[in-house]
């Protein structure tokens, strides 16, 4: 941290997050550590899928990721987090060379890599609705048996994305209705002409479900199919347009 404040106070608050990265990691290599790494890449695969990640820096073991934005949020502790997961260590760390004073933010992985693949399916609520959907499914439990759970739901949605066909087959504008009127498009996923899927990651589920059923009301889409990755809880569930 004395690096990065070093860093800022040369640099200021404004410069480009590349700038402090690679100034950070000239200054901690001065100071002595023996193992410093930027843009570290972590590749997951799963078949043809190949999805790579890249840590901003690695100094002796310890993950940082470095930010140059407003103020840090939930989406980026998950963002750490999933690093420090798939490197199975303990912690990372967030830096923000934008706020007036550099701020960081220690964040723990509390998950051990054995209990990953500790995960729970509630699929009692599903319903296939064809070939696609039994695929969905499969494709599913095959990416939690090869990568486990507690990784960001991004990851999985992609996919999914990947395995019928990539975004240019599968994300759709698709037209809005409300009484009649048209209201313009809104982006969906796609594995029917008729059924869309959605992938989240909510901690209060049942908050979510009704807004997720109004939105496909005044949709083209006469289902969906629902995946919501919640630590180790997954559920599966179909919402079907009455």
């Amino acid at each position: 941290m004395g690096c990065a404040f070093a860093s800022q106070n040369e640099l200021g608050r404004l410069c480009d997050e590349q700038n402090y990265e690679k100034d950070v990691a000239a200054r901690i290599r001065a100071s002595g550590f023996s193992d410093v790494r930027t843009q570290v890449p972590i590749e997951v695969s799963h078949g043809a899928f190949r999805k790579e990640y890249r840590v901003d820096l690695i100094a002796d073991d310890a993950l940082y990721e470095l930010k140059t934005v407003a103020a840090l949020l939930c989406e980026h502790d998950v963002q750490v987090l999933n690093y420090a997961m798939m490197l199975n260590v303990n912690h990372g760390k967030l830096i923000n060379f934008r706020a007036e004073r550099v701020k960081g933010r220690l964040r723990f992985n509390a998950v051990p890599t054995q209990d990953r693949y500790r995960f729970l399916i509630d699929d009692a609520a599903w319903r296939p609705q064809g070939r696609e959907c039994e695929e969905i499914i499969q494709l599913t439990k095959s990416f939690l048996a090869d990568w486990g759970a507690y990784l960001d739901f991004r990851l999985y949605e992609q996919a999914i994305i990947f395995h019928f066909g990539g975004e240019a087959e599968v994300v759709y504008q698709a037209p809005m209705i409300r009484g009649g009127v048209d209201i313009g498009s809104t982006r969906f996923t796609c594995h029917r002409t008729d059924v869309c899927f959605t992938v989240s990651g909510y901690s209060d589920r049942q908050r979510q479900r009704p807004h997720l059923i109004r939105q496909m009301l005044h949709s083209p889409f006469r289902a969906m199919q629902w995946i919501n990755f919640h630590q180790r809880n997954i559920t599966i569930e179909t919402l079907i347009k009455n």
